[in-house]
Order: structure tokens, then C-alpha cells, then sequence
């Protein structure tokens, strides 16, 4: 709630905050992961700096061990400030990561960003893709999960030759 009580503790935190108090920026940190908003966005760059905290941002989008749906919040929450990584590899990455099926179609038409990004993440990270991949759609599940080296196929994890082999059985 936003009562007297709350809004004095609120005061106190961000007191705390400009004062150095690395506990506080955590906390406010940790809230802002599960509810990203604007008042603590501005308070936590005014702390840490802009850059940093977008580049901490794009990191938690993408973290395999967070859910699909906070990491959704995140990329909508960076989409509408206009925040995106700069590498392109990496924002394909985000984009599909955040469920931005169509900021990754218009970067990455023909996959093969994701497809880079999908060969040097490690397996936790993959398996979140596909996931992710999943609920897109229309993107070519082959050459994202396979890769453009042919050599590649022979490599695949189990988890990766069901996860392909069941949509194009379908097909």
C-alpha cells in the first residue's frame, strides 16, 4: 500500500540508498525484479548509474533460473524506456527471452542470431530458449536448435532432438 507508513519507509530507503547502503540498493533491487516499476527504476539509476543498471537488467531478462514471466515484465518494462542490448546477438537473445516474438523477427529474420546465441549459452540457458522458442511459434526451430555448422546435429542433446523432433512431426 502507499499509506503514511509506507510512504516514510519508502523516504528512508531511498535516504539509505544515496548514503552508499548496498543492503538497501539490493532490496529495492529485488523489488524492482518482481515488479518492475518506474519510481524504483529512477531511484536505483540514480544509485548505480544508468548503464549498469540496464546492463544488470538485460542480464535478468535472459537468466534461465528466472521465470518466464518476470523476465516478460523486464522486457516490456526495457521496451517501453526504449532499452535494448547493444550487441546484436544479445538482443536477439533478449527479445525471444522476453517473449518480443516480433522485436526479434524485425532484428533477426532468419535466426541466425538466436542461432549464435543459442551455440554459446550454456545448457540451463538453452533449454530456457526453447521454452522460449516454444510459445513463439514461427521461428525456425532447426536452425536455431541445430545450427548451421552440419556437424552440429551429431552433437545434440536428448533434450534438444525431442524438442525438434516433436514439432516437425507434427508439421
Amino acid at each position: 500500500t502507499r499509506g503514511i507508513v509506507a510512504r516514510w519507509a519508502w523516504e528512508r530507503l531511498v535516504r539509505a540508498g544515496d548514503r552508499g547502503d548496498q543492503a538497501a540498493a539490493d532490496v529495492l533491487w529485488e523489488g524492482w525484479l518482481g515488479d518492475p516499476d518506474e519510481e524504483r527504476w529512477d531511484v536505483l539509476a540514480r544509485w548505480r548509474g544508468p548503464v549498469a543498471l540496464a546492463d544488470a537488467a538485460f542480464e535478468a531478462a535472459v537468466d534461465p533460473g528466472r521465470d518466464g514471466g518476470a523476465r516478460e515484465a523486464i522486457g516490456v518494462f526495457c521496451a517501453g524506456r526504449g532499452l535494448v542490448p547493444d550487441g546484436a546477438v544479445a538482443r536477439a537473445l533478449f527479445f525471444v527471452m522476453t517473449g518480443q516474438a516480433a522485436q526479434h523477427r524485425a532484428a533477426d529474420p532468419d535466426g541466425s542470431l538466436l542461432a549464435s546465441a543459442y551455440r554459446g549459452a550454456d545448457e540451463a540457458t538453452r533449454a530456457a530458449l526453447r521454452g522460449a522458442l516454444a510459445g513463439a511459434g514461427d521461428l525456425d526451430l532447426v536452425r536455431v536448435v541445430a545450427g548451421e555448422p552440419h556437424g552440429r546435429a551429431a552433437r545434440m542433446s536428448r533434450d534438444e532432438i525431442g524438442y525438434l523432433a516433436g514439432p516437425l512431426a507434427g508439421r
